[in-house]
């Protein structure tokens, strides 16, 4: 499991037969210990050796630089494993004692069959935990690269505020043929009154738009779009007044732009609040000193 996880993370192909004898080559630790103690491969050095000789049946001849990176990713796997397994058991288990001469503290030589089962039970539990973690923190450290900050003007209105570069979004005014970019609520209400707020969500519904603009002089229009399900859908759009990107020490300063409403959060976690269309960055751009 810790090869199959090692490979997972590095993501790199290899045969599961290959792994397999890597797990097989692995395994021989346990009789080695128990009958040849006093072994040169159970010397740091040894282990070491060992490691490489585990991480090359697995994946094959590397070259140096890829083989110390599958051994470190390796060892980082099973230090991870090892500290949850050990740590769970630690909390689960009371293995000291405190008595009028001392602390006392007993051990059962190589565990008992309650020990045991925990490491047999436990063992695919975190590694089923590691995994998921590790692909949790892929999947952000990736959304994390294509963050960026946003300012949104409009009248006197200034809103500053992260965006998301996605592909995905492909969403272009049929009429006018501007981008739109998505933003959430929590970008609506700081625009936007609680009133003008309701007054767009009637819009959306029944189209009137006679009661908005008595509200607010701004050009505020449908655009048609599908969403995940492929149903036919209006969005609200409005032109800002200006709408920056900030990106590393980059500035674009986008002019065809319109901002569709989103009456709700784009994410669980609230990590950004606008979905920027690619196109805006085919747009001029200035350094930022």
């Amino acid at each position: 499991m810790i090869l199959l996880l090692t490979r997972h993370m590095a993501k790199i192909s290899a045969r599961n037969s290959m792994i397999f004898f890597g797990a097989c080559a692995a395994s021989l630790l346990v009789p080695l210990t128990v009958f040849y103690p006093e072994s040169i491969l159970l010397h740091p050095i040894g282990k070491l050796l060992l490691s490489m000789g585990i991480v090359l049946i697995g994946f094959g001849l590397q070259r140096p630089i890829k083989l110390l990176r599958l051994l470190a990713i390796f060892y980082f796997i099973t230090f991870t494993l090892g500290g949850a397994l050990t740590a769970i058991h630690f909390f689960l288990s009371n293995p000291m004692n405190v008595s009028k001469t001392g602390i006392v503290t007993w051990s059962s030589g190589y565990g008992d069959p309650i020990s045991w089962s925990f490491v047999i039970l436990g063992f695919p539990v975190v590694w089923w935990f590691t995994k998921q973690r590790l692909d949790k923190h892929t999947l952000l450290q990736f959304q994390t690269e294509q963050l960026m900050q946003v300012i949104i003007q409009l009248d006197n209105q200034i809103v500053q505020t992260t965006g998301y570069v996605d592909s995905g979004n492909q969403l272009i005014d049929p009429f006018s043929r501007k981008t739109v970019v998505v933003c959430d609520f929590t970008v609506i209400k700081q625009l936007f009154s609680e009133e003008t707020i309701q007054l767009m969500k009637k819009v959306k519904e029944d189209n009137s738009f006679e009661q908005l603009y008595d509200k607010i002089h701004l050009p505020v229009n449908l655009v048609p779009y599908q969403d995940v399900s492929g149903q036919s859908q209006f969005m609200l759009v409005f032109r800002p007044d200006k709408f920056t990107i900030f990106n590393n020490q980059t500035r674009i300063d986008a002019s065809n732009v319109l901002i569709g409403l989103q009456f709700g959060q784009l994410t669980q976690d609230e990590i950004y609040h606008c979905l920027l269309h690619p196109a805006l960055f085919n747009q001029t751009s200035k350094q930022i000193s």
